[in-house]
């Protein structure tokens, strides 16, 4: 486009600069006696030859503008691809069997039960001997248990300190009782017995044990016998 602007600017410019020249010299020609100034024949051939400058340069902005819109609008040719061959599969020749070389057996419809039912037995058979083997095979494992022997002591009946025999009241010493505490939690439990702060399992003196604090006050075991003594009277010998 700009060779094309380029160009009509060009014959504007040297049609102006003929016109220019033709009117310089229709000024200096004479005038004769009728008042009319004759032209020469050189303006006239100016006057054609800037018309076919003119007509000549609007033909070929014409001419390349529509070569330019051409290009614009023609369409790309797509790619041309080349076809692909596929080759064609190897075609494996096999020999043809000659029917005359080997002769088909002809069996019967007797034989062919026959071999079906042998089969059939065979694998029976040995279906029944891999059965019977494993059977063999897998025994019972007897668990022998220990036998859990549980000893269950005899109950100690619980008696008054008086009902004692003389033979463990003399192994028994004057208990006096100064404080009591019970609790439903037996390691909160108490109690006083000569001076002496005492729980359950304490001994009170040799083998006499506290085996139990009570509400009425404790069990004191004497060798395997259980005697409750009174809180607020103990015992005296």
């Amino acid at each position: 486009m700009s060779y094309i602007l380029a160009a009509l600017k060009k014959s504007e410019q040297e049609r102006e600069q003929l016109e220019a020249a033709a009117s310089s010299e229709q000024a200096s020609m004479p005038v004769d006696f009728m008042g009319t100034a004759s032209l020469p024949p050189a303006s006239s051939a100016i006057n054609l030859t800037s018309r076919s400058l003119i007509v000549s340069y609007a033909l070929a902005v014409v001419v390349l503008s529509s070569l330019f819109a051409y290009l614009l609008v023609k369409p790309t040719p797509a790619p041309i691809t080349a076809p692909t061959l596929h080759s064609a599969p190897a075609v494996l020749e096999q020999p043809i069997a000659d029917d005359t070389a080997a002769e088909i057996p002809v069996v019967s419809e007797q034989e062919i039960k026959t071999v079906k039912v042998t089969k059939a037995d065979a694998q029976i058979g040995t279906i029944a001997e891999v059965k019977v083997e494993t059977e063999a095979v897998i025994e019972p494992k007897t668990v022998i248990e220990p036998e859990v022997v549980v000893e269950t002591q005899p109950d100690i009946e619980v008696i008054g300190i008086e009902q004692a025999s003389d033979s463990l009241l003399d192994q028994m010493p004057d208990l006096v009782i100064t404080s009591h505490i019970y609790s439903s939690q037996a390691k909160r439990r108490s109690i006083v017995v000569n001076g002496e702060r005492l729980a359950e399992g304490d001994f009170v003196v040799g083998q006499i044990q506290v085996k139990e604090i009570t509400h009425q006050g404790m069990v004191l075991k004497v060798k395997n016998s259980l005697l409750a003594v009174n809180r607020s009277r103990g015992w005296n010998r």
